[in-house]
């Protein structure tokens, strides 16, 4: 059954998806009148709706009860510098599908990309959340939120804090099958360049960070979100709702 995003599936019986999303259905998917399709607002809730079509407009007239999952038992935020060119892009895209609950993006001291919290790109990778929650089969989309400072991100922290260090001898894998592992986590991924001494001292200072590797090479900034997210990945397995 194919997928559609919708903001509010609380409001009302008959629904109206966006235009964009309609254009994909009735012109990319083929979807017809009287198809049925599921539909899902991003934060847990899904519905069985059939489709009523306009000229423009795809009018969706639930079918049962608005249902709604339950969020995975382990929330990973992922705190990463932008990388350059359309690999963020590619990074969203694999956070999303790999279970990641939120994406902060870092300003570091070697941070080349540093996008504005309302420009075109912070647009572009909502859209791509929501797109890659419909073909993964995830209802809780991923949330982006706008770049801050590794000092007030590390500030605002109040959960573990696991930092990539190619470097250290704890691998990742060890500590997510450690005896206690916390409801959340937050993974701290650097610049191309790497985090700063500077700043590496001050997420060392920080009560109950730790250093882990995610392997025996260094990685693009892409990648080590991908490989962080696999690794704890079996932490929020759940089958879906």
């Amino acid at each position: 059954m194919e997928r559609f995003y919708c903001g509010d599936l609380t409001s009302a019986d008959a629904l109206e998806i966006s235009e964009d999303q309609a254009h994909h259905a009735m012109h990319v998917l083929r979807i017809g009148e009287g198809q049925l399709i599921e539909l899902f607002d991003g934060a847990g809730h899904y519905a069985t709706a059939r489709v009523r079509l306009g000229k423009k407009r795809m009018i969706c007239q639930l079918e049962g009860p608005v249902q709604i999952s339950a969020p995975p038992p382990f929330s990973l935020r992922i705190a990463s510098a932008v990388p350059k060119l359309d690999r963020s892009d590619q990074l969203v895209d694999s956070a999303s599908q790999l279970g990641a609950a939120s994406l902060v993006w870092l300003d570091c001291q070697r941070s080349v990309v540093k996008p504005h919290t309302h420009g075109n790109k912070m647009l572009k990778w909502q859209r791509l959340a929501i797109e890659s929650a419909k073909q993964c089969g995830r209802n809780h989309v991923l949330q982006i939120q706008p770049m801050l400072p590794l000092t007030e991100f590390l500030n605002g922290c109040r959960e573990p804090i696991l930092c990539a260090c190619p470097r250290s001898l704890i691998g990742l894998h060890q500590w997510s099958r450690g005896p206690a592992t916390p409801p959340s986590a937050s993974v701290l991924i650097g610049p191309e360049g790497g985090f700063s001494p500077q700043e590496m001292d001050l997420i060392g200072s920080r009560p109950g960070a730790v250093m882990v590797n995610l392997g025996p090479n260094i990685l693009r900034i892409e990648t080590a979100v991908a490989a962080a997210a696999a690794i704890l990945g079996h932490l929020s397995t759940r089958p879906l709702s």
